[in-house]
């Protein structure tokens, strides 16, 4: 079975894809687990850290300087650069993602999958494949190490790569959305 796509991803796939790429090591350890939304987390996180840095600095202005609203500032600082970090690894990614343009062919056969996408091409074998799950824009292929392969076709090829799964009596775990 091969399945050709072509042109970008657009922005709930990005999105998606980049929540499913931050968290491929904790999906491993639990296949089913609810996928967390990193850009929601990184909103909620500035906001508790506006509203954290305010107040310190309110104490500064109001209050008498000691040595623990300078350690309490501190942490605070630390706080917003590993926010920043974080944010800008996110974005990154995301932004990465939908800058890819081009023809992605996946070749599904009895012994592997292969996966080119003109600068990106390897091969996963069927025994290191640990799932096939369903998420809400796309049907992500993990492997059984993180070995920073990550396969993600389009929901419209589900029922295809079902298929092909029960034809060829694959017997790799499948996880439908919820």
């Amino acid at each position: 079975m091969v399945i050709e796509t072509e042109g970008k991803p657009n922005e709930p796939q990005a999105r998606e894809a980049t929540n499913i790429l931050l968290q491929g090591a904790k999906l491993l350890k639990k296949p089913d687990r609810k996928l967390q939304d990193f850009f929601k987390a990184c909103k909620t996180f500035a906001i508790l850290l506006i509203v954290g840095l305010v107040l310190n600095i309110l104490l500064f202005v109001l209050g008498d300087v000691d040595l623990d609203m300078i350690m309490c500032a501190a942490v605070w600082v630390c706080a917003a650069i590993c926010m920043i970090w974080f944010r800008g690894s996110v974005y990154r990614i995301y932004h990465d993602l939908l800058k890819r343009e081009g023809k992605v062919v996946i070749t599904f056969d009895p012994e592997k999958i292969d996966y080119d996408a003109g600068d990106q091409r390897y091969t996963i074998f069927w025994n290191k494949i640990s799932f096939f799950r369903e998420f809400q824009e796309e049907v992500a292929i993990l492997p059984t190490e993180m070995t920073g392969v990550l396969i993600l076709i389009n929901m419209e090829y589900k029922d295809q790569i079902k298929a092909f799964l029960k034809e060829n009596n694959l017997n790799i775990k499948y996880i439908e959305r919820k």
